[in-house]
């Protein structure tokens, strides 16, 4: 069990170098706020996307389509799960925190931290389960997640949900999965390239936002302990007793614990401030999250690994 803590440990510290360059690049100004919002988007609309699409492109197998299927449902069942417990569980008073930190502790950056973890760890099989939780995530996050945040129902956006770059690569991506086609090489090569970005930049926004960050703010507010013990703690052990019942093979059960166990959705902020709520809460508890996950994670994948070998 220590072995295997200590080698997910060093695929997590790895990733956390490059955190760290994000950090530093903030605090020498070699990143300015302009820059990284350029470099968010080029990470949500090209780089995640082309990501998806590639660990899409093998050869269509029952089993893997099965696993994907599983993978859909357990990121349903837990994300889901999460959702209510955060609702019964935090009662912050202020409405603009409680919007917030019931949506922190409900959804994962499956996408951000849970694309270059899992490829780091499981290669593209990792990303291929993953296209699973990061498509729940906007289901979740285009539905219950705007109206939570927003308080008004009328901010529901199927059309959003259906138009996320993130859903469009799932369904080009399972095109190419269920047909016989093979991409060019002058398709796949470039796309290929796009997906080798999809660990390093990810990890430097991460980096930029936890130098700019004010983490003793919210340190005094239980309710942000309750958040994160909901996102960090008990959404990892809901997996976790899921791939046990499900019966998951190893690389599905540690794509699911990787999703589950990753910090609250960077999506937190972004909508936190288009819905004029406590935006600098929901970086700090999005910063706060990304420090425990560098423990959460490689235990968590560990224990689930011991489990299923």
């Amino acid at each position: 069990m220590l072995e295997n803590i200590l080698s997910v440990g060093s695929q997590v510290l790895i990733l956390f170098v490059l955190v760290a360059v994000g950090f530093i690049c903030r605090k020498t100004g070699i990143l300015t706020e302009k820059g990284i919002k350029s470099i968010s988007d080029l990470v949500v609309y090209v780089v995640t996307p082309a990501n998806i699409v590639v660990a899409f492109c093998r050869d269509f197998k029952t089993d893997l389509l099965i696993g994907l299927g599983m993978a859909f449902l357990a990121a349903f069942l837990v994300y889901g799960a999460a959702t209510v417990i955060a609702g019964l569980t935090i009662r912050e008073k202020d409405e603009n925190k409680r919007s917030v930190l019931r949506f922190a502790g409900a959804y994962p950056n499956a996408g951000y931290m849970g694309i270059p973890l899992q490829r780091a760890l499981l290669g593209d099989i990792g990303v291929f389960y993953c296209a699973a939780y990061i498509g729940m995530f906007h289901m979740y996050v285009w539905t219950y997640g705007v109206y939570v945040l927003s308080g008004d129902k009328k901010q529901i956006s199927v059309k959003k949900l259906l138009t996320s770059p993130c859903i469009l690569a799932i369904i080009i991506g399972l095109l190419l999965f269920f047909l016989p086609i093979e991409l060019p090489e002058l398709i796949d090569s470039p796309l290929r390239s796009l997906a080798s970005l999809a660990t390093p930049l990810p990890m430097m926004v991460i980096g930029y936002h936890l130098a700019g960050s004010n983490l003793k703010a919210i340190m005094g507010n239980g309710w942000v302990h309750l958040a994160i013990i909901v996102k960090m703690m008990i959404s990892p052990i809901l997996a976790i007793i899921l791939c046990l019942l499900l019966k998951f093979d190893h690389s599905m059960a540690v794509s699911c614990l990787i999703a589950c166990s990753s910090s609250s959705a960077a999506m937190t902020t972004m909508l936190a401030t288009k819905f004029n709520r406590d935006a600098e809460l929901s970086a700090a508890i999005v910063s706060y999250s990304t420090l425990l996950a560098i423990i959460v994670i490689p235990v968590f994948v560990s224990i689930v690994g011991y489990l299923i070998p």
